[in-house]
């Protein structure tokens, strides 16, 4: 990828000593005479577009109190924003999702129903279904490049759907 720098040179994408990326001209030889510094030869590859980012989405059933969403939420508070877009979907929210509010990832919340009620009617299933379709249409929106699913098989289904090109699925136990 060619980047143009202030000093009109452009970078044929050589790595520099210090993890910058080089373009392709000895720039202390260049210094020495006057001409650009080596740190106008080297762009840092995290100062790359947003558009660059590799865009990660996170898929959960319930997003409540409990073992694999304390986990989903200490990646998603830890994850290199300079590097990495994450997004949250998840079908019920529950009170970790002011946490995911703070950190301003964007939700996909598929029921307004509460985590703790776990009475399941058919008003539910047809909601579930049509979250289904919301979810595919929206990691395909989204154009995500990786899924991390939290224990949930429907999640899976929607991430291939979608055409997702790597899915992962942080099963843990089966129902």
């Amino acid at each position: 990828m060619e980047t143009r720098l202030r000093s009109g040179f452009e970078m044929d994408g050589r790595n520099c000593a210090d993890g910058t990326r080089s373009a392709g001209i000895a720039p202390r030889r260049y210094a020495a005479r006057g001409g650009p510094t080596e740190r106008e030869f080297c762009v840092r590859i995290v100062k790359r577009d947003r558009k660059h980012l590799l865009r990660v989405g996170f898929l959960c059933d319930i997003f409540e109190l409990g073992g694999q969403e304390q986990g989903c939420l200490e990646v998603l508070r830890r994850l290199n924003r300079r590097r990495f877009k994450p997004y949250l979907y998840t079908f019920r929210g529950g009170k970790l999702l002011r946490e995911i509010q703070r950190l301003r990832i964007p939700i996909l919340l598929g029921h307004t129903k509460r985590a703790s009620d776990e009475t399941w009617t058919e008003r539910d299933r047809r909601r579930r279904e049509k979250y289904h379709h919301e979810l595919v249409a929206k990691l395909r929106k989204d154009r995500i490049d990786v899924c991390i699913v939290y224990a949930w098989r429907e999640g899976v289904r929607a991430a291939q759907e979608a055409g997702v090109r790597a899915v992962v699925d942080e099963l843990t136990a089966l129902d």
